[in-house]
């Protein structure tokens, strides 16, 4: 089990909410919710694996 936490980077413009985004960690891909709190300001969670290995 890994513990290290899941780093994600996102770009987005203030004006565009993503409902959620794809994220590729050791060579598995995952796909986590993003919630908008404020323009700017996102929360995000881990959600489910969809490809790869799961943990």
């Amino acid at each position: 089990m890994d513990d290290e936490p899941l780093r994600v980077l996102i770009e987005v413009q203030m004006w565009i909410l993503l409902e959620e985004a794809v994220v590729i960690r050791d060579d598995v891909v995952r796909r986590i919710q993003v919630k908008r709190i404020v323009p700017g300001s996102f929360k995000v969670s881990t959600g489910e694996v969809v490809i790869g290995v799961q943990d």
